[in-house]
């Protein structure tokens, strides 16, 4: 239980803001990530479960399995570019937490 509020923090800190605000260099920490990663050794950074709203005409020209396959891919895509943000961050020193190869 305690490793999924981590992993929730961890989302937290770096999904929201590449979301929400890809054009700016602020980042939201919540005020808890150092408390509940601080026993924590090496971290897992999940596939993301994404799901793609086309506009009509797209979606039309486009089959469930394609937009699956689609929103599989874009969860992937996620899960690697949030490993590659925090493995930068590692490298400055910010974590004391390794992350499992994804």
């Amino acid at each position: 239980m305690k490793s999924l509020r981590l992993l929730a923090a961890l989302a937290m800190v770096a999904l929201l803001p590449m979301l929400c605000f890809s054009q700016s260099r602020e980042m939201y920490t919540n005020p808890e990530f150092d408390g509940l990663s601080k026993n924590e050794k090496t971290l897992a950074i999940l596939p993301f479960d994404v799901t793609l709203n086309l506009r009509p005409k797209e979606k039309e020209e486009m089959s469930d399995t394609d937009l699956k396959d689609m929103e599989r891919k874009e969860g992937l895509s996620v899960q690697s570019a949030l490993q590659t943000f925090f493995l930068h961050r590692k490298e400055k020193k910010d974590f004391t937490v390794s992350f499992q190869d994804i």
